[in-house]
Order: structure tokens, then sequence, then C-alpha cells
């Protein structure tokens, strides 16, 4: 009984600290105050920024590093290679529970449910994905790489993967372009919040979050989707047989790449029409980086590697024509019960 509740609760336990990692940051940081020992990196509303960007980096990759922990150690306790789906549903409904809960009581003690009902379901499936859709993704990719097979693969030349190196190269820029559209569109109004030819949805705050929620949701989509699309497509275009050292590091290369080829307009940009007493300084600005990298390129990597996995399983549950082996009806006995728990979510 032990392990059905430890798959069911450390996705949930994830859930929270990822939660934790990207609200309370900026909570402490909100009216640009930091200790006087820190050194400072301009005005003290940049300086807070800049290390509100540095600690969301560093939480996000403690949960994404978690996540993928989880996968790979719940892949080598048991084989979850052919009811990887199944795994991947108790993961996800555990995580999306956790943070439904969490978005429930921050509404019922806030008194915010009614303000806006649009905004509050736009947000809550942003977080959704954000949260849990991205944890479930990364412990997929643990598994995959608890699931290389030592002997006897495939592993096409660097060549041979130069073309997914600029697909992931597309995949993130797109995400990380589509996670900037509101920003840039608040910038370029000529008055406060997005253009006013843009649909507007109450007041200027209101309109202005729901863009950055919208882009946001479609940014990772883009990046999930993408990624999964990417890995999945590797292994059959090319026959590789199982996930490989240059084949991730090919990608996350490309991932790199596309990241910075949107970044680094994007922030000229952003830098440049914010001139003025509190426009951001050099240090400032690369401190966001970190948070960019970890937020689109290691998650379309991710992404991938777990879409390798897609592959290689579905090829596994084909040739063994769905037949399951002792491990498999120990997999069954233990995540039939967490599926059919209900689930849901946050950002």
């Amino acid at each position: 009984m032990r392990r059905p509740v430890r798959t069911l609760l450390l996705p949930a336990v994830l859930t929270v600290l990822a939660i934790a990692s990207q609200f309370l940051p900026p909570i402490a940081l909100a009216r640009g105050s930091v200790p006087a020992w820190v050194p400072g990196l301009g005005s003290p509303a940049v300086t807070a920024a800049a290390y509100r960007e540095m600690a969301l980096a560093l939480g996000t990759i403690a949960v994404l590093a978690g996540a993928v922990a989880l996968g790979y150690r719940e892949a080598r306790h048991r084989a979850v290679g052919r009811t990887y789906l199944r795994y991947v549903g108790v993961v996800y409904a555990a995580g999306a529970t956790a943070l439904l809960l969490t978005v429930a009581g921050v509404l019922v003690t806030t008194g915010s449910a009614g303000s806006s009902p649009f905004l509050t379901l736009l947000t809550t499936a942003t977080l959704l994905v954000a949260v849990p859709g991205v944890l479930t993704i990364s412990a997929l990719a643990g598994v995959t790489i608890a699931s290389v097979r030592e002997g006897g693969r495939r592993t096409p030349s660097a060549r041979d993967l130069l073309p997914f190196a600029l697909a992931a190269g597309v995949v993130t820029g797109v995400g990380y372009a589509l996670d900037s559209v509101a920003r840039v569109a608040m910038v370029a109004s000529d008055g406060v919040g997005v253009p006013a030819w843009l649909p507007q949805f109450g007041t200027i705050g209101t309109t202005a979050t729901t863009y950055l929620q919208a882009g946001q949701l479609a940014g990772d989509l883009a990046l999930l989707g993408g990624g999964i699309g990417l890995g999945v497509l590797a292994v059959r275009r090319t026959g590789m047989t199982a996930l490989s050292r240059r084949f991730v590091a090919v990608t996350a290369t490309g991932a790199l790449g596309g990241l910075l080829a949107v970044w680094l307009p994007v922030t000229w940009y952003l830098v440049t029409e914010n001139a003025g007493p509190g426009a951001p300084t050099v240090p400032s600005i690369a401190a966001t980086l970190p948070n960019a990298v970890v937020s689109t390129a290691v998650v379309a990597t991710l992404a991938t590697v777990a879409g390798v996995g897609v592959a290689r399983f579905d090829a596994d549950e084909s040739d063994g024509g769905g037949s399951a082996d002792r491990d498999d009806r120990s997999v069954d006995a233990v995540t039939e019960t967490p599926i059919s728990e209900r689930s849901i979510r946050d950002h």
C-alpha cells in the first residue's frame, strides 16, 4: 500500500513546491525591497526584479530535477514503460488535484472568485499546464532516461540530428515569443495596458493579466506539444532505438539557440522602449536569462526526451502484442487505485 500512496503523494508535494517557488519570490519582493547586504543591480525596483528572476530560476530547476528523479526512481522500481500512460495519468491527477485545492483555497480566502470568472478560468487552465503539466512531462522524461537500453542501440550521427536541433530551436523560440507577446504589446501601447484596438476585458489590469495568461498558456502548450512531437518524430525518422546523450546534447543546444534568437531582440526592444530612471540595467537584464532558459529551453528539452520515451514505449507495446509481464502486473496493482482518484490544478 505504501507504493501507491507514494506514487500519488510525491507529485502532489512537488506541485506544492512548484507553486511556492513561482509565487513566493514575487510576493516577498513585491514592493521592491531587498536586504541591505544584497548587491544592488540598479534602482531598488530593478534589483528586486532581478533577484526575483534568479529565485524563480533556482526554484524551477529544483522542482524539475525532482520531477525527473521521481520518474527515474519509479522506472527503476518497476516496469513503467508499457504502462506509462497510466503512470502519467496518476502523476498529473495528483499534481492537478493539489493545484486546484490550492487555487480554491486562495479564491475562498481572498474572496476574489467572482471578480472575473473568465480570468479565473484562464489562469487556472494556464496553471494546470504550467505546473502539473510540466511536472508530468518531466517525470516521463525521467522514466525515459531510466529505461535506456544498454546494448545494441542505434545512435544517429550529429549530421542526422541537425534538423532536429533546428526544430528544437524553432519550438523554443516560438514558445518564448508567444509568452512575450503580451509584454511587447503593453510596451508598444501608447497608453497604459495593451493597445486599444485589441479586445478589452474590463479594467486595464484585468485586460493586461488576461493577455499575459493567454500568452503563457500558448507558450507552454507550444513547448510541451512541440517537444513531445519532436521526440516521437526523431525516433520514427532516424530509427533511434533508445535515448542517447548525443541526441539530448544536440536538442538542448538547438533549444538554447532558438531561445537566444528570440530573447535578444525581445529584451532589446523592452529595454530601449522603457528608458528612464527605473530602466533595467545590464546586470538586471542578464539576471532574467537563467529563468528564461529554464522555463523554455530546459522544458522543451525534457519534453523532447519524453517524446522519445513515448515513441519507444509504443513500439515496445506493439512488438510485445500488448502482453504484460510480472512487473507490469505489479504496476497495474499499484496504479489502478490512484487512477480512479479525481484530479485538478493551478499555476
